[in-house]
């Protein structure tokens, strides 16, 4: 068996240029990251409430987590002076920042001397029971654990999110930050795998990226300018900021479109180290060198840490493990080969669909049974209980749920932002259903992030055709939009002979996708209701909107009350942005 070192990692063709500490910003800095100068490490020493604001800013981020760090946590603990209110607050306030100061300044010598607590101890036990007893929930107790990934394709990190359990991501967001900037090499936010360069497609692959990047950074400008001026004026109402931040994330909306799935994206993980494992290993096994690159330098930051709850990726149950995914990722490339035929491109979709494909025909007895079932003590199963409440008349289900739905609207609250936190109880999970969904790439990569469901998809193409914005195809534009597209398909349908996987980083977000979302009704409470609320995309409130008509159809008592907000709005997110606004004048 082969094992992965603990020192080398695999090339995958780019080069990571490190960011640019002086040797002072160094120094206040490594006690807080597992390096300075790669793109994966690990968050450290921070309480829990300063390392989730930190991963939180990855969604409207355009720089780097440890930049941002020293600029907003680390520069005014060093040097209180240069605080914006230095010049307005007491002398007791200066007195006592000094002196914070002063504290701050010691610790960081400490740590940078070595002193530091015992985890001789703490590491022998999760050595000896990890290793030697398997005891995985053991390694469940370790949560905290935050991963940083900066420059990661959104192939790879889709791949990533795919895991549910014990990991969380926080993602840099297409709808609020641009990615129209080059790096220090003049380079687009663009991966190049290394398999395509291997295949000799590395000139026309780059010229086409850099077609797509630069049309939407040309779109970035001239698009919203025409959003501002003709589109959605200003209205009396809105402030300045409100109007520019509205109308630019309108803008980012509709161009992301035509953000290839090579884009670049920074994320976060935060989990515990069970997860983190599992995501090692799947990395670690993945057929794509990138998604190898990402799984080696993970473990690599992870291991020099945390010896003892990481060794097993290194042995012989991490190689068996990564050895049992290649093979049946093979297997099942095997199958595909010898029982599918590929279907040539011929853009069979034109709009978003979707279709309810499969539910729980007893769906509403089986909640109102788990609903019974959970507390009481008569000594019946729960098929028993199912089986009295089959024999309810239509009348006594229909007022059941109305009392459970009444506890949720306790107090007059009927609004959805009022009762969307509220999550219906978890008998609503003894209903299940299955939606067929088609929609674009782009909006696939928003719902595919939910915890709350099985997801399922194919790999990333471009033989169901794409769709763009209206307000976008209207624009004077589009010939170029749509030349760039055909110029997208064409290269795809080279690559996906030699590689179908790697294909996947020509795709734009506006291709159609086609995925399936395995959900209880619970699930289906709070996607509805989340995803169709006015500050959401207008492309994936429609899809909430259709599942939640669906469901509705077959199960109305389940789903009644569920507040799926079916209202229009002209503008996403221009009503929340002033109401933000006025809260924090307030």
């Amino acid at each position: 068996m082969e094992f992965p070192s603990k020192e080398s990692v695999p090339p995958y063709s780019e080069l990571y240029v490190p960011e640019k500490f002086t040797r002072e910003e160094q120094y206040f800095l490594a006690p807080f990251f597992s390096n300075l100068d790669k793109p994966c490490y690990v968050v450290r020493n921070l309480p829990p409430e300063v390392g989730g604001a930190l991963a939180s800013r990855y969604s409207r981020l355009s720089g780097t987590l440890r930049r941002t760090f020293f600029n907003e946590y680390i520069r005014e603990m060093v040097y209180p002076e240069v605080a914006s209110d230095w010049e307005k607050i007491p002398d007791s306030q200066r007195m006592e920042r000094q002196k914070s100061s002063s504290e701050f300044r010691l610790w960081v010598d400490s740590f940078h001397n070595g002193a530091c607590i015992d985890t001789r101890r703490g590491r022998a036990f999760f050595g000896r029971w990890l290793l030697e007893y398997g005891d995985d929930s053991i390694a469940e107790l370790t949560g905290g654990i935050m991963v940083c990934f900066e420059g990661v394709s959104n192939v790879v990190v889709n791949s990533m999110e795919m895991q549910r359990i014990g990991i969380s991501p926080i993602e840099k967001s297409s709808r609020f930050v641009s990615f129209s900037n080059k790096d220090e090499r003049g380079k687009y936010p663009y991966v190049t795998p290394h398999e395509i360069i291997s295949a000799g497609f590395e000139v026309e692959y780059e010229a086409l990226m850099d077609k797509l990047f630069t049309l939407y950074s040309k779109l970035e400008i001239l698009y919203f300018d025409y959003v501002k001026h003709h589109l959605f004026p200003i209205e009396s109402d809105e402030s300045s900021s409100v109007f520019e931040r509205s109308r630019k994330a309108k803008v980012f909306d509709d161009i992301r479109d035509l953000l290839p799935f090579s884009t670049k994206t920074n994320v976060a993980f935060s989990g515990n180290a069970r997860a983190f494992e599992n995501l090692i290993n799947r990395l670690i096994a993945n057929p794509i060198s990138e998604a190898r690159y990402w799984g080696h330098m993970a473990y690599n930051e992870l291991y020099a840490l945390y010896p003892s709850l990481f060794s097993r990726i290194g042995n012989e149950r991490g190689a068996d493990v990564q050895i049992y995914r290649r093979d049946y990722q093979e297997l099942a490339s095997d199958h595909v080969g010898k029982y599918l035929t590929p279907r040539e491109k011929n853009g069979r979709f034109s709009k978003e669909q979707v279709t309810l494909s499969s539910y729980d025909k007893e769906g509403v007895e089986k909640v109102i049974a788990a609903h019974l079932f959970h507390l009481q003590n008569s000594g019946m199963t729960e098929e028993e209980v199912l089986e009295v409440v089959r024999n309810f008349t239509g009348e006594e289900k229909a007022r059941i749920m109305e009392d459970i739905f009444s506890v949720r609207h306790a107090r007059g609250d009927v609004l959805r932002e009022k009762t969307r936190h509220r999550r219906v109880p978890r008998a609503f999970e003894a209903s299940s259903y299955i939606i067929n969904i088609v929609s674009r790439g782009g909006d696939l990569r928003d719902l595919m992030r939910h915890r709350m469901l099985t997801f399922y998809r194919h790999g990333l193409t471009t033989r169901f055709g794409w769709r763009v914005e209206e307000d976008l195809r209207k624009f004077g534009m589009y010939p170029d939009i749509e030349g760039v597209l055909l110029e997208s398909e064409a290269l795809y349908e080279k690559i996906v002979k030699i590689d179908p996987l790697v294909a996947q980083y020509i795709v734009p977000f506006a291709f159609f996708q086609s995925y399936s979302m395995h959900l209880t009704a619970r699930e289906i409470f709070w996607l509805c209701e989340l995803r169709s609320g006015e500050a959401g995309k207008p492309a994936y409130r429609k899809i909430a909107q259709d599942i939640s008509t669906a469901v509705r159809r077959v199960h109305p008592l389940l789903f009644a009350h569920m507040h799926t907000d079916y209202n229009q709005y002209g503008l996403a997110r221009r009503s929340a942005l002033k109401r933000i606004e006025s809260k924090l004048k307030q």
